[in-house]
């Protein structure tokens, strides 16, 4: 190779790599000419553009530091870099971009935040002491709770990889017991603080249906269906040792919310027929959980209210399903709370 050629390579190669080094400031100047890319979702506000600083001494070295931030968050071809990136460790390494996502099996993701991988392959453990505190932890709030007439009950959210561990990093071994199993055996065996672990219903009910997101961390509107349905299993008990059923928790659910509905107004909130409906009202007029008193403009009518057994019925019935509720959110990770909410929305408007 001639010493032109030579030199004419060597010129080529240091104009791309101007090029190269320009073209994210040349697409933060011009947005034009980044590629049409799905946009990254990421949660945080990515920072905005300062604005101009005030030419003096004091404020200088503050704007340059905002002004990083900023640059850090906007440049050019940002998106194509971090994507790239994340293909690049995907399919060389199997690994994801960021130390808080773990790549499984068919790509399940997992989260790898709070020693959630600790604790997947027994390393995380509960002392003798650990465990020792907690239930007298539990067990003081359990008390003050009964001093207001308030049931106590310890709900166990699980994680993703404790319902499908077929689908976590086969490079994870397990050496150990899993630490809430050995929490709730030592809470079972030396304390009366009501454990409601809700991995056994969701293990139990994973063939009906995928539970968990392929690519999140929480339980989908299915999961969280069945999570509900083991919350509401008290209820059940209660109403069973009434011979009651849904139906009339229904009637006392709707009589409660709407003193002074009368049979017409019921029947037609239930659905249901008049036979049906007054079979209902005579079992709950019979057990004296509600009463009819004759409407004072038309005494054709009868309006219907809960009566005092009704009363304290409905509370014991509802205060359990509030309780379990309340205590499965304070227990959970503040994402899994915020999407808890979307997923009753789902549930609530029919959507997928």
């Amino acid at each position: 190779m001639s010493e032109n050629t030579k030199n004419r390579h060597e010129y080529i190669a240091a104009v791309i790599f101007c090029i190269f080094l320009c073209l994210p400031l040349l697409a933060t100047i011009s947005p034009r000419i980044q590629p049409n890319l799905p946009a990254i979702e990421e949660k945080r506000v990515l920072t905005k553009f300062p604005g101009f600083p005030e030419i003096n001494i004091y404020t200088l070295k503050s704007y340059t530091h905002k002004y990083e931030k900023y640059f850090n968050d906007q440049f050019g071809l940002r998106k194509l870099f971090l994507r790239s990136l994340a293909l690049y460790r995907f399919h060389v390494f199997g690994g994801s971009i960021s130390s808080d996502v773990m790549i499984g099996k068919e790509d399940w993701l997992f989260a790898n935040r709070y020693n959630t991988l600790d604790a997947y392959r027994g390393y995380k453990w509960f002392s003798s002491d650990d465990l020792i505190k907690i239930k007298n932890y539990l067990e003081k709030k359990q008390a003050l709770l009964a001093e207001r007439g308030i049931d106590y009950l310890y709900v166990i959210a699980p994680n993703k990889q404790s319902i499908y561990p077929e689908y976590f990093p086969a490079r994870f071994t397990k050496y150990g017991e899993n630490y809430v199993d050995t929490f709730v055996e030592f809470m079972r065996d030396n304390s009366d603080v009501d454990i409601l672990d809700l991995r056994h219903s969701l293990i139990k009910n994973k063939n009906k249906g995928q539970l968990y997101y392929r690519t999140d961390t929480h339980w989908n509107s299915l999961g969280a269906y069945y999570a509900y349905r083991e919350i509401f299993s008290d209820p059940k008990k209660l109403l069973s040792e009434n011979s009651f059923g849904p139906a009339h928790l229904r009637a006392l659910n709707l009589i409660e919310r709407n003193p002074g509905t009368n049979l017409g107004e019921l029947m037609f909130q239930l659905k249901i027929t008049k036979q049906s409906l007054n079979r209902v009202l005579r079992d709950l007029i019979k057990a004296k959980m509600i009463k009819q008193i004759k409407d004072e403009k038309d005494t054709r009518k009868k309006n219907l209210f809960l009566d005092k057994e009704g009363k304290i019925f409905f509370d014991k019935i509802y205060e359990s399903q509030k309780k379990r509720i309340f205590d499965a959110l304070k227990n959970s990770e503040p994402d899994s709370v915020i999407k808890f909410k979307e997923v009753l929305n789902k549930i609530i408007n029919g959507k997928n």
